[in-house]
């Protein structure tokens, strides 16, 4: 029986050589390169890696109100600075309001000063959501604010408090202390304020009586009370929705505990057009106040506040009273740095992009780790040969 003779240790390392070689030209493949292209973004300066669509935690880095002392009827906003390294288009930043507030916006957008569009905001369920757009494909260190406007829900807050608002956003939360002030009315004194019907949508849905107007006079007794209104620009008076509500127990603070509406024939319109109306109220009982409400249709929908003015003629006696009616502003900023593509020359002199050119020199290393594998393989066929050939010799 012949003998099985080891290789020579020297052969032995020219055939680890060339395995390694062939190893290198197939981890080199077209399919593993591209498959490290899916997952990073390569530019002229970093790398990073693009995100799957979801919900960006950390990217809200502070929640302010200007205002801290507030009235319980009042409308202030709530700024919210953010800011991410990078994001993809789809991803969402969400933060969930305080149950104390109510939202006054559906939703807003930011927008760059060059009034691009980095992303657009919902509100809805007491949350605050804001989704990237294509912005972010090309932009990285992001920045920017988001303005929402709020007020107090009555049934949940009291007037003369001290409260913590507290933003959550993942797993941070942000608390903003906000003093609630006292609420003190003089029921002896007459009164007109204004508000919207949709105090979310405002007049974009419904611009026909999306105006609401009170006057309130004082406390009698009165044997005769008599309102003149007017409009100014941008709304006109709705002549059929005058109404009488008889006001008829307080709180201490003067807030008004009972109302009931009054009959219709407890109102005389003697005059009403768009611009204004003259309406007699009759007379006011001992301890009752008496208030008109009616509504105003927006005719300009770009003017920013609305204003009306009433005259109140008590037994002779006039008061001047004025309300405006302002809108609720939201909206947000957003900024980043401009991702570039990396422009080179080819050898043709015409331009080759980044990605071009990125190619290229993977095919480039690819051919180079094949001509290190074909070169191993021979160097080790020719040993082989070289060692049969003295081994029969």
């Amino acid at each position: 029986m012949s003998k099985v003779r080891a290789l020579p240790v020297r052969l032995t390392a020219l055939l680890a050589i060339a395995l390694l070689g062939a190893c290198a030209a197939s981890e080199s493949s077209p399919d593993a390169v591209e498959t490290a292209a899916e997952r990073d973004v390569t530019t002229d300066e970093t790398s990073s890696t693009v995100s799957l669509q979801g919900t960006v935690d950390g990217a809200v880095r502070s929640v302010t109100v200007t205002d801290a002392a507030l009235s319980l009827w009042s409308k202030f906003p709530v700024e919210i600075a953010w800011s991410v390294d990078q994001a993809a288009p789809g991803d969402t930043v969400t933060v969930r309001l305080p149950p104390e507030v109510r939202p006054l916006t559906d939703g807003f957008d930011l927008r760059t000063d060059d009034d691009e569009l980095v992303a657009t905001a919902d509100v809805a369920d007491q949350t605050l959501s804001f989704t990237y757009t294509d912005y972010v494909a090309t932009h990285r260190d992001l920045t920017g604010t988001a303005t929402i406007p709020l007020r107090f829900d009555a049934t949940e807050v009291s007037a003369d408090t001290d409260l913590d608002l507290v933003f959550r956003s993942g797993d941070a939360a942000f608390t903003v202390p906000v003093t609630v002030l006292p609420e003190q009315r003089d029921p002896g004194t007459a009164r007109f304020y204004g508000y919207w019907t949709d105090a979310v949508h405002e007049d974009r849905v419904e611009p026909d009586g999306a105006l609401q107007w009170r006057v309130v006079t004082p406390v009698g007794p009165a044997a005769d009370a008599v309102v003149h209104g007017t409009a100014a620009g941008g709304h006109a008076v709705d002549c059929d929705s005058f109404q009488v509500r008889r006001l008829t127990e307080f709180a201490a603070n003067g807030d008004v505990t009972e109302a009931h509406m009054a009959p219709a024939d407890a109102l005389e319109v003697r005059s009403c057009d768009a611009a204004g109306f003259t309406v007699a109220l009759g007379s006011v009982a001992p301890g009752d106040a008496t208030m008109v409400l009616y509504t105003s249709t927006v005719t300009d929908a770009g003017v920013a506040g609305y204003d009306s003015r009433a005259r109140l003629l008590i037994d002779g006696e006039s008061a001047d009273l004025d309300s405006q009616v302002g809108r609720s502003l939201s909206g947000g900023s957003g900024q980043g740095t401009s991702v570039t593509t990396v422009t080179t020359v080819g050898t043709t002199g015409s331009a080759v992009s980044g990605e071009t050119q990125a190619s290229e020199q993977r095919l480039t290393a690819q051919t180079a780790a094949l001509w290190i594998g074909a070169v191993a393989v021979a160097v080790v066929a020719a040993a082989l040969l070289s060692w049969a050939r003295r081994r029969n010799s």
